[in-house]
């Protein structure tokens, strides 16, 4: 649930990120060439990428910190207990 929240608010935050990247390209354009620049459908390009991105770190950090763990595991942990035998290494 936590990576489509994350995918959805990259891809509003890329949308808008594109939008004003595609102006400040626009008005750099108008000043320096005299001429309509830009790039087509940059904001859905940058909005994709952002959701892509976002997602793919959003799973790294899960995964690095323990959190991408199969639903039951925590229920098992509490139950068997701080100094549980399982938690031992075995040789």
């Amino acid at each position: 649930m936590r990576a489509v929240v994350v995918a959805v608010v990259a891809l509003i935050g890329g949308f808008l990120a594109g939008i004003v990247l595609s102006e400040v390209i626009g008005v750099v354009g108008l000043l320096v060439f005299e001429d309509v620049v830009g790039i087509k459908f940059l904001p859905v390009v940058t909005a994709l990428v952002a959701a892509a991105a976002a997602v793919v770190v959003n799973l790294r950090s899960q995964r690095r910190s323990g959190m991408a763990r199969r639903p039951g595991d925590a229920i098992q942990d509490r139950e068997r207990g701080p100094g549980c035998p399982a938690d031992e290494p075995t040789s």
